[in-house]
């Protein structure tokens, strides 16, 4: 029997302050996502970054929350997925995990266990890009979780980042195409920044994250018309000094002097939306630049839970059988 893990960064349980808290510290403490040692990754978490973002972040997450009714879209959209998945296929048993949520790495080898006795097991992390923070946590943590708990028994394979795969591509073409019946005086792909420290590191380790981001959006703007202006911004910073750019938050800000009135935005980074998308781009964003004088902001879906794009995960899971194991 086979199975598929999908993996993504986690979200709250709630949008309530110690359930803030609780992911906050879980997903901030990950040596993958702030490079420093113990015990000062701990000191720096708890003892500053925490304390002094904790009210900010409920009141985001709050705010995502009611755009929602009550649920977290990265919650709700990785458990469609997995249903839609699951009904396309009768190869594979699917299953998600939310990295640094609730659920533990022992949780998920229960669910694996009262489900089946598999004998090998796609980890599927949902990052198209590989970079410290998302998809090398993910793989690594993930699979070195289930090695310890599984045993030697059984084969462990973990899919590639997918950030070339011509079917994704196709998928989010798609996505930018329906918008294309009004058309916008800029077309922007907006990708999440990272510290300039782990593009560094991935660069010597043979891979470059913001040229895979820009490969990504050079095929994804293709679909546009040779005149149509294009740009590639990085959103999310923590501050402007250590983060790659250019920041989408802060050129925004010059569009309408531009000539920029009608802006479309794609974030083929994310795979599925959450508060770096629907609440940091579709309202906040938004509304700063209506205010400046911008006519209109669109956010293109991110791929979400459908059935064309559950598909292209179950092939991407097909065609991992060919990768060796990933121990």
């Amino acid at each position: 029997m086979k199975a598929i893990v999908l993996c993504n960064i986690a979200t709250p349980k709630s949008s309530a302050s110690e359930d803030v808290r609780e992911y906050l510290s879980k997903f901030l403490s990950d040596r993958y996502v702030i490079s420093i040692p113990q015990p000062f990754r701990s000191i720096l978490v708890n003892g500053i970054i925490i304390p002094r973002r904790l009210r900010h972040s409920t009141a985001r997450y709050r705010l995502l929350e009611s755009l929602y009714d009550g649920e977290m879209p990265l919650r709700k959209y990785m458990n469609a997925l997995v249903e839609t998945m699951q009904g396309l296929s009768q190869d594979w048993d699917v299953f998600g995990y939310l990295q640094h949520g609730e659920e533990r790495p022992e949780d998920l080898v229960a669910r694996l266990r009262a489900r089946g006795d598999y004998t090998e097991i796609v980890v599927l992390p949902l990052f198209p890009h590989k970079t410290f923070s998302t998809y090398l946590s993910a793989s690594r943590q993930l699979c070195r979780h289930l090695r310890r708990l599984l045993g030697e028994g059984v084969i462990l394979r973990v899919t590639p980042p997918y950030f070339r795969h011509p079917h994704y591509i196709q998928l989010i073409q798609k996505r930018l195409a329906d918008t294309l019946d009004t058309p916008s005086d800029l077309y922007v792909a907006g990708f999440h920044s990272i510290p300039i420290k782990h593009q560094r590191m991935g660069r010597k380790r043979g891979f470059n994250y913001r040229e895979q981001c820009l490969e990504t959006a050079t095929q994804m703007f293709s679909i546009l018309p040779h005149t149509t202006e294009r740009r590639v911004y990085f959103q999310s910073a923590l501050d402007r000094v250590h983060w790659i750019g250019p920041f989408l938050e802060e050129e925004m800000k010059g569009w309408v002097d531009e000539g920029f009135q009608r802006v479309t935005i794609a974030c083929p980074g994310f795979a599925i939306d959450c508060l770096e998308t629907v609440l940091d781009i579709g309202v906040v964003l938004r509304e700063e630049f209506l205010s400046l004088g911008g006519k209109e902001l669109r956010l293109v879906p991110a791929l979400n839970g459908d059935e064309d794009v559950a598909d292209f995960l179950l092939s991407l899971a097909h065609e991992s059988l060919d990768i060796p194991s990933a121990f």
